[in-house]
């Protein structure tokens, strides 16, 4: 757990946005999907075997603290953009949608 919020916090504040600015919104947010995916396959190996049992835990924690690091980054700038296409769309201001 804890090595999961050092990682969280460390990809958050390093990469969260320039990644999100390259890569778009919505494939971030896919990417980041991805990432909570391999966390939680990680405790399918955990459990499958006892000499898995602590790389899985620490790999599939940094793996998951990264994806969970731009994942809220991207969520806010997809919604974002979002509100703005709908926002012309409607002929409305941003403060109205």
């Amino acid at each position: 757990s804890g090595i999961f919020y050092i990682a969280f916090i460390g990809s958050s504040l390093s990469v969260a946005t320039h990644l999100v600015k390259t890569l778009g919104s919505r494939f971030a947010m896919m990417l980041s999907m991805g990432c909570f995916s391999c966390y939680v396959a990680c405790f399918l190996l955990e459990t499958s075997s006892s000499a898995l049992e602590t790389p899985a835990a620490v790999i599939g924690a940094v793996i998951g603290g990264i994806g969970g690091g731009f994942a809220w980054t991207a969520q806010g700038a997809f919604f974002s953009e979002t509100f703005e296409i709908y926002a012309l769309m409607s002929d409305l201001s941003l403060s109205d949608s």
